[in-house]
């Protein structure tokens, strides 16, 4: 066993106590450290799964399993404001902006980074959406679809749009299927629109072209792509997430220790 012996002044909130004397880092602290070590787009995956509702978990058929945010960005953003001269305070400053909240899988990040993302990146430089943000139904809705309230992937409330992911997992006939479409023909049936996401879409850059010209159309927003190498900067954000799920490195930096 190794020992490293640091003899600065931390933050506040760099640890947290698990029991006397026991002490393991904090997630805020976690992602402090480890931007000194991953690329842009890891690090910015890694503040995804630790503000999101999923952890990576091997022993899952899926390659993660549901859980609570075990931190918000509103709390690594303050971290990071009293980390000053810290090395990897700079990224984690730079990055905590484009993070979202609340994804609830590897493949809704991927989705929302590859969307909202600034064209320099790799994005499409599209208004972030809320994740998993629940919209709460009146009496009268309610009666329409029996439930009391419903929650998207992704939300631009103000435009009354809706993206849903659709994995390969799940096929004609199985529950999750008939579950998922009757979601997405509930939020039709409140007057949203609604985006269907696929894997197979998610992998095509042309694919995806067409589904965020349709998306940035849909929020009367203009997509303005004023870079020449747009589309290898899109292939290389694409071949970043891939590598980073195949290998799971940010399992590895830490995610499911905390």
């Amino acid at each position: 066993m190794s020992y490293r012996v640091f003899g600065g002044v931390l933050p506040a909130g760099s640890f947290v106590r698990l029991n006397e004397g026991v002490y393991v880092a904090s997630p805020e602290y976690l992602a402090l450290r480890m931007a000194a070590r991953l690329t842009r787009v890891e690090l910015l995956r890694l503040l995804y799964e630790l503000c999101g509702c999923y952890v990576l978990n091997e022993n899952d058929a899926r390659g993660f399993s549901g859980c609570q945010p075990i931190t918000n960005l509103s709390r690594v953003s303050s971290f990071a404001k009293s980390a000053s001269g810290m090395r990897g305070v700079r990224e984690m400053r730079l990055l905590v902006g484009r993070a979202s909240e609340r994804s609830a899988s590897p493949r809704e990040t991927d989705v929302d980074m590859m969307l909202t993302l600034p064209l320099r990146m790799g994005g499409y430089a599209l208004p972030k959406p809320a994740l998993n943000e629940r919209i709460v139904l009146t009496e009268s809705q309610r009666k329409l679809i029996d439930r009391e309230a419903i929650t998207p992937d992704m939300l631009w409330r103000g435009a009354r749009l809706a993206l849903e992911y659709e994995s390969d997992e799940w096929h004609s006939g199985d529950e999750r299927f008939v579950r998922d479409s009757r979601h997405r023909n509930d939020l039709k049936a409140l007057g949203y629109d609604v985006v269907t996401v696929t894997n197979a879409e998610l992998k095509s850059l042309r694919e995806m072209d067409r589904i965020a010209s349709g998306i940035a159309r849909r929020l009367g927003v203009r997509m303005r792509v004023s870079l020449d190498d747009h589309d290898a900067r899109k292939l290389a954000l694409r071949t970043s997430l891939a590598d980073i799920q195949r290998r799971g490195r940010s399992a590895k930096a830490g995610v499911r220790l905390i």
